[in-house]
């Protein structure tokens, strides 16, 4: 926001940002609506059948997969970073163990693809099946296969 590149709308609304009187941003009322945005999210997320689609780990180290994942192969488990909750094991598929929501382009903001989606394209959000944290979010068209994904580390 500081550099412009976010609006003030799109900051509370897709971001979950709250500002107080002085323009800074209120982080107690911030969390609040960020744990608000995750609920309705979750409200809404379907479970996924994932087609022949797989997303697995490989590999013998702890990855952290942004804020959303942690894999520690040791301990035989893929976790949320934000709640803790255990989806499945690293090589098991994650997809069947996530949720997820699907909404209009529009709904990432403005200048998302509006001059060429004419209703073929979604915006893909999977998420914890617990909380709601995203895990990924993607530009789908309609009838296009997922993509899929085995990352691994030593």
């Amino acid at each position: 926001m500081a550099r412009g590149a976010v609006s003030l709308v799109a900051a509370g609304d897709i971001y979950g940002v709250v500002l107080a009187a002085d323009g800074s941003a209120d982080a107690v009322a911030t969390e609040a609506s960020r744990a608000e945005i995750r609920r309705a999210r979750l409200a809404g997320a379907v479970a996924i059948d994932p087609g022949d689609a797989i997303v697995s780990f490989a590999g013998v180290a702890r990855l952290r997969f942004g804020d959303a994942l942690e894999i520690d192969a040791t301990a035989d488990a893929v976790t949320c970073a934000q709640c803790g909750h255990r989806h499945c094991g690293p090589r098991d598929n994650l997809l069947p163990h996530l949720r997820e929501l699907l909404s209009p382009l529009s709904s990432a903001g403005p200048v998302r693809g509006e001059d060429y989606d004419v209703g073929r394209f979604k915006l893909r959000q999977l998420c914890c099946a617990n909380c709601g944290t995203l895990v990924d979010t993607q530009v789908a068209l309609d009838g296009a296969p997922r993509p899929f994904m085995r990352l691994g580390a030593t």
